[in-house]
């Protein structure tokens, strides 16, 4: 589809074409560039996620089995909650 659509300013100045014309002409190009682009980063972040929900779950699950294994983040509740001697 490059090879057959000649550059956009090369439209305007070697054939005359009116700007907003040049642009109906290359609209569905850009507009497909732009999909492909889309989809593909969106596919990445999928992928992405799908790996860290894993993780998350391989996480969840080994804590399940041994609730020691995974130390508990103090929170600033538990320093305002706890007693001192």
């Amino acid at each position: 589809m490059k090879k057959i659509l000649p550059p956009l300013a090369e439209l305007g100045e070697l054939y005359g074409i009116s700007a907003p014309i040049c642009m109906q002409i290359i609209r569905p190009m850009l507009n497909h560039t732009l999909l492909k682009t889309a989809l593909s980063i969106q596919e990445k972040e999928r992928a992405a996620n799908e790996e860290a929900e894993k993780r998350l779950k391989a996480h969840l699950t080994a804590a399940k089995r041994d609730p020691s294994a995974t130390p508990r983040l103090e929170t600033p509740m538990d320093k305002h909650f706890t007693r001192h001697p």
